[in-house]
């Protein structure tokens, strides 16, 4: 329901607000002749993307993951293309994403509507004791840093929190989440993990069980009311 909520006030504050875009961008269909592939975000806001399949891109362009999203045309899945785009300076990873909604609406004539749906997710709950949380030190918008498989975050709250860890572990967490803590205020957060992958040759905690180690939370596999992306018009990429 929070995630329900949150969705009604980001669109209500959209239609108020002009939505985020690059101050330059292109996207064209890529003519490389091999499947190698590279995207590179820089501090300083220059974005590039080559030889990436548009159905990779459109996740992050709504901040979910790909299975809540449907009636995408099939060609998205093959059809390759490069980006460059600059963006402001400091411009986060959830701002990238509007931004690139942005330039597909503009030069790919995006159309969409949400619905909600019942979906497998995980709800983010508490674990067994106390959260072991740490209130956050200062006043002001959610920041995080990321290293590899290692994050810390200022003035997280936890609907914040359950948003992004499916950005930060896509290998692991493959369904949205939806905080039913119950807890509300925000948070200074560092979490730390190895991938699932990598468990049984270097050892440490999966994203799972640093959750509830390091933040007495846990994520629990359940069936929820989530919104769903329909995708209603999405064109072909310019050619070069």
């Amino acid at each position: 329901m929070k995630l329900l909520l949150g969705l009604a006030v980001f669109a209500a504050t959209a239609l108020a607000q002009a939505p985020p875009e690059f101050e330059a961008a292109t996207i064209r269909r890529s003519v490389s002749p091999t499947a190698e592939k590279a995207i590179q975000f820089t501090p300083g806001g220059q974005f590039t993307a080559h030889n990436v399949t548009v159905g990779e891109f459109v996740p992050l362009a709504f901040r979910t993951r790909p299975g809540s999203i449907e009636n995408l045309p099939g060609w998205v899945e093959t059809m390759r293309v490069d980006v460059g785009a600059k963006a402001p300076s400091q411009t986060g990873e959830l701002e990238l994403g509007l931004m690139l909604r942005t330039l597909f609406i503009r030069d790919l004539n995006l159309k969409w509507h949400m619905e909600t749906r019942p979906r497998d997710g995980y709800a983010l709950v508490l674990a067994p004791g106390r959260a072991k949380l740490q209130k956050a030190a200062a006043v002001g918008p959610p920041l995080c840093q990321r290293g590899r498989d290692l994050v810390e975050c200022t003035n997280l709250t936890l609907a914040d929190l359950a948003e992004r860890l499916p950005l930060w572990a896509p290998a692991e967490i493959d369904r949205t989440i939806l905080d039913q803590t119950g807890i509300q205020g925000t948070f200074d957060v560092r979490l730390e993990w190895v991938p699932l992958r990598s468990v049984d040759t270097t050892g440490g905690l999966t994203i799972f069980d640093a959750l509830i180690k390091e933040l007495g939370l846990r994520l629990v596999p359940r069936k929820l009311p989530l919104p769903v992306v329909v995708i209603d018009n999405l064109d072909l990429p310019p050619a070069n």
